[in-house]
């Protein structure tokens, strides 16, 4: 391999390996900036809030771990986030308020990012690429410079983070659709 095709290539996986930690840094910021509390209200006029509560408690899920507040609502463990449910007269009717605390979903996933993009992308970007430049660039042999293309193995160290930032997004919607069912399943209720 020639000196200019090695540095090349060398300079070629470093650009694609910050741009890749670039990204990631965007992800990790987006994860941390994301709401942690989301609420919404529901109004049904045709039950009993009683009836209501009654009829959300047996529907739910047996492995979604259930407890009660001193006021009666429901608080409901969904993976990380907690659902807290609360139904309220309203006019004769009744009224579903829920609020859901996706707190501890943020925290692991900004701690795993956190540990990814802020400390072990900078140390196998850079290190790699390091020990790369004085090892193998600067040997004379041209067996060694083909050593140039270990600068390859960053790709293991970038795609963790789009993964995590993956699953976050995931178990986000998949909560924010679990409180969606149960105000459809409330509204449809009478």
């Amino acid at each position: 391999m020639t000196p200019v095709l090695s540095w090349i290539i060398w300079l070629a996986m470093l650009s694609c390996g910050i741009l890749s930690w670039i990204c990631a840094i965007f992800l990790f910021l987006s994860i941390r900036e994301s709401p942690r509390l989301l609420s919404a209200r529901t109004d049904n006029l045709l039950i009993e809030p009683e009836k209501a509560l009654k009829e959300i408690s047996l529907r739910l899920p047996e492995n979604f771990p259930v407890t009660r507040t001193v006021d009666g609502a429901l608080v409901i463990k969904i993976g990380l986030s907690r659902l807290q449910m609360s139904i309220e007269n309203r006019d004769g009717g009744s009224r579903l308020a829920s609020v859901l605390d996706m707190t501890g979903l943020n925290r692991v996933m900004v701690t795993i990012m956190a540990v990814l993009v802020l400390v072990v992308e900078p140390l196998f970007i850079f290190g790699i690429s390091l020990i790369v430049w004085f090892f193998a660039l600067s040997s004379s042999v041209p067996a060694v410079r083909w050593q140039t293309l270990q600068v390859l193995q960053m790709i293991h160290v970038l795609w963790p983070p789009f993964l995590v930032y993956f699953l976050f997004t995931r178990f986000r919607r998949g909560a924010k659709e679990t409180v969606q069912s149960f105000h459809t399943l409330f509204e449809m209720m009478g």
